[in-house]
């Protein structure tokens, strides 16, 4: 008679009773885990989709609301745009605008009716920091010839009124063909501007 001695059950909680069994149990709960990461991700790609957001750039997204707070800090008047129906003029005629259709958001500007200078966008974000530069360079120009005696001064003094010192001195690290569109703007000569930005 042979006589198989058993292993001694050991109690619940012990890693070797349980291997096989949390091993189950884990790998299961990994799946509905993963499952439900996974739903959770399609959700708000999807609604991100839905708003024209790309995933993973929704930190640092521009949206029309923030378009418009950001023009408004800069003294930008309503009446310079039209964004959407929502924010600025009341009607897109003679003016830059922004409007989001279904196959995406376009910029242009309307001039007697027709729209001219038409540019489409991927996304909401692209739209708006489109025109937000566009307008920003526009209205900088603006107030550039509202300043009285601009002729007189030197180049310093040019970039400290006009408010473009620091802007400038980046560019001139990083984006010269900015840098000389500044200078330009400012309304030195050609020669000056090839000596400063070399």
């Amino acid at each position: 008679m042979v006589v198989r001695h058993r292993p001694p059950r050991l109690p619940p909680g012990t890693p070797s009773w349980c291997h096989g069994f949390c091993q189950r149990e884990n790998k299961q709960n990994n799946i509905i885990n993963l499952h439900r990461t996974t739903s959770a991700k399609t959700r708000a790609t999807a609604t991100l989709r839905q708003r024209h957001i790309p995933p993973n750039v929704s930190n640092n997204y521009m949206t029309i609301d923030q378009l418009h707070n950001q023009l408004n800090q800069l003294g930008i008047p309503d009446d310079w745009y039209y964004i959407h129906g929502l924010y600025g003029a009341t009607d897109d005629n003679e003016k830059l605008a922004l409007v989001i259709k279904l196959d995406g958001p376009e910029v242009y500007f309307k001039e007697y009716g027709v729209k001219t200078s038409l540019h489409k966008f991927r996304t909401e974000d692209e739209a708006c920091n489109y025109m937000f530069l566009h307008l920003k360079d526009e209205w900088t120009f603006n107030q550039i010839n509202k300043i009285e005696g601009l002729d007189g001064m030197t180049v310093n003094e040019r970039l400290y009124v006009s408010g473009l010192s620091d802007e400038f001195e980046s560019c001139l690290k990083n984006n010269k063909t900015r840098a000389k569109l500044i200078l330009r703007w400012l309304r030195i000569d050609e020669e000056s501007i090839k000596e400063i930005v070399k």
